[in-house]
C-alpha cells in the first residue's frame, strides 16, 4: 500500500519502487512479474485542453479534486463531454447540486452499450430532467470564455456549437495504463489516442 512501481530492471530481476509515505526508494527482487496497473482516463490533445480546467474521473482523488474545485469555484454551469456511464452519473449528480449541465456526445445516443430504442427512452429523461443534451457533435477545442455570461470556460464543438461552463468534465473513456511497461522496454499492443 501507498507504494508506486518506477521502473523495471529487466535484467536483474528488480523493481524500483518508491515509498509515498516515507518518500524513500527501494527495489524489489522477483522471479516472475505480472504488470497489472490498471487504466488511465483518454485525454486528447484537444485545442486549448491545458488552457482550462478540465477534469476527469477515474478514482477517489480524482472525486475529491472535483469536489475541491466545486467547494472553492461555487460553479453554476457544467459540460460533461462523453454519454458513458461515468458521464451520465456525473451529470445526474452536478444537476442535483444545482449546476446547470450539458452533455457532450459524438455519437446519436448516450449510452451506447443499449440498443437505440432504449437510449431514446433515456435521451428523453435526460432532456425531461432539464439537462441540454448535445448529441452527434464532438468537441473542437476549448477556450477562456472572454464574456463570462454563463460560465468562465467555452467547450467548441465540431458543428460550430459554444457551450459556456464553470467545470469540464471530460468521460470519454479509459485506456490501458502503460508508460511502465513501455519505460521498461516491454511490446505494448495498444496505441495512443
Amino acid at each position: 500500500m501507498n507504494t508506486e512501481a518506477i521502473s523495471i530492471d529487466r535484467k536483474n530481476k528488480l523493481v524500483l519502487v518508491k515509498d509515498l509515505i516515507e518518500e524513500n526508494e527501494y527495489s524489489l527482487p522477483y522471479d516472475t512479474l505480472v504488470l497489472s496497473p490498471g487504466a488511465e482516463p483518454i485525454r486528447p490533445n484537444f485545442e486549448g485542453i491545458d488552457e482550462v480546467p478540465v477534469f476527469t474521473l477515474r478514482n477517489i482523488p480524482d472525486t475529491l479534486q472535483i469536489e475541491e474545485f466545486i467547494t472553492q469555484n461555487n460553479p453554476t454551469t457544467a459540460v460533461v463531454i462523453g454519454g458513458g456511464y461515468i458521464g451520465m452519473e456525473m451529470a445526474e449528480n452536478l444537476s442535483h447540486r444545482g449546476i446547470r449541465v450539458s452533455i457532450v456526445e459524438l455519437l446519436d445516443q448516450v449510452l451506447p452499450t443499449f440498443d437505440k430504442e432504449m437510449a431514446q427512452f433515456i435521451n428523453n429523461e435526460i432532456v425531461l430532467n432539464r439537462i441540454n443534451l448535445v448529441l452527434g457533435d464532438g468537441v473542437k477545442s476549448f477556450c477562456v470564455n472572454p464574456k463570462e455570461t454563463y460560465g468562465h470556460y467555452c467547450v467548441c464543438t465540431q458543428s460550430g456549437k459554444t457551450l459556456e461552463a464553470d467545470l469540464i468534465i471530460l468521460s470519454i473513456g479509459v485506456r490501458p495504463e502503460t508508460h511502465l511497461a513501455k519505460d521498461s522496454g516491454l511490446d505494448v499492443l495498444t496505441e495512443d489516442i
